[in-house]
This record gives structure tokens, C-alpha cells and sequence, in this order.
């Protein structure tokens, strides 16, 4: 099953929706594309889902900025990335 890394920005949209950090690092989802991976944590964290569709995220280390139709092998590697900021 793919893994979800726990990073900060996940950290940050799950407690602004009022919910529990959990107490790991990573998330195992039994998830085969990057759409089903967003579907199945917003089944577990409600109103997440709309933040992680706005977020560039790495797949085995390669950035992606539109990966919403991405396929996952079982043990990919996921993390979301917060958007930077400047001017």
C-alpha cells in the first residue's frame, strides 16, 4: 500500500478541519492512483480533500504540479507539498 507521509502541511489541513494528528509519520492507503489516495484520506479526515487537490506532491520523489490522475504502485511514497510563497 502506498504511504502518505505526515508532513507539516498535512498536519496543518488536518487540524484546521478539527481532527487528530495521527501519531505516525506515514499512512498506509490501500490507494492505486493519487484521485483514490485523495478520496480514501477524505474518508477518514472529511473536507481534506479540497486542500490536497490545491497541493503539488512527489511521488517517489518527483515533484508533480497536476497529478490527480497519477497511478501509485504499492510501495510509492506520497508527499504533499505546501505551495511557497513570495513576490
Amino acid at each position: 500500500m502506498p504511504g502518505l507521509v505526515i508532513n507539516s502541511l498535512l498536519r496543518e489541513i488536518i487540524s484546521a478541519n478539527g481532527y487528530e494528528i495521527p501519531g505516525t509519520d506515514c499512512l498506509q492507503l490501500s490507494a492505486d492512483s493519487v484521485r483514490s489516495l485523495i478520496s480514501e484520506f477524505d474518508a477518514s479526515y472529511p473536507g481534506t480533500a479540497g486542500s490536497l487537490r490545491a497541493a503539488a506532491l512527489a511521488i517517489d520523489g518527483e515533484i508533480y504540479i497536476n497529478a490527480f490522475a497519477e497511478s501509485l504502485q504499492p510501495d510509492s511514497e506520497v508527499v504533499f507539498i505546501p505551495a511557497l510563497e513570495g513576490g
